[in-house]
């Protein structure tokens, strides 16, 4: 079991349960994991960021491999100053204000050798105008380098 993380302080949480753990995700081997999760990292990073997680998160699943990955959206339409919150402003990646359509995750995914297979609500928080949402991501049919083993 590995773990990738945006920050490497969380690398000594997992220290001595995971075999590997890593901060960039280009170095995932690829072909590997049958399934990965990602949990409380996307409302932190761009959408360049997260583009890079699920590119190569999902090359480095094997064939029929499942990225699982949380992401939060908005409960009722914003305007004003919260509309502000969804840009990527240093102060809201870090607070974890970073809010995604339906819309904008399928066209991130749509950038990668991943497909969208399912979408599932995970709870309304109003308290902070979000709702959870995990997607699961499978690498399209023919996508990534085939497994040679």
């Amino acid at each position: 079991m590995d773990a990738l993380d945006i920050v490497p302080v969380a690398g000594e949480t997992v220290k001595g349960i995971v075999d590997n753990f890593y901060t960039d995700p280009e170095v995932l081997p690829e072909n590997t994991y049958n399934l990965i999760t990602e949990l409380l990292v996307a409302q932190h990073v761009d959408d360049v960021t997260l583009f890079s997680h699920i590119k190569h998160g999902v090359l480095g699943l094997v064939e029929d491999g499942v990225m699982a990955i949380q992401i939060p959206t908005f409960l009722h339409t914003p305007s004003g100053a919260e509309a502000r919150m969804n840009q990527p402003i240093l102060r809201y990646l870090k607070v974890g204000w970073v809010r995604r359509t339906l819309g904008d995750v399928e066209r991130i995914v749509g950038y990668t050798e991943g497909r969208i297979v399912g979408v599932y609500w995970g709870g309304d928080f109003p308290q902070h105008n979000m709702k959870w949402y995990t997607y699961h991501i499978k690498r399209r049919p023919g996508a990534g380098t085939p497994d040679k083993s």
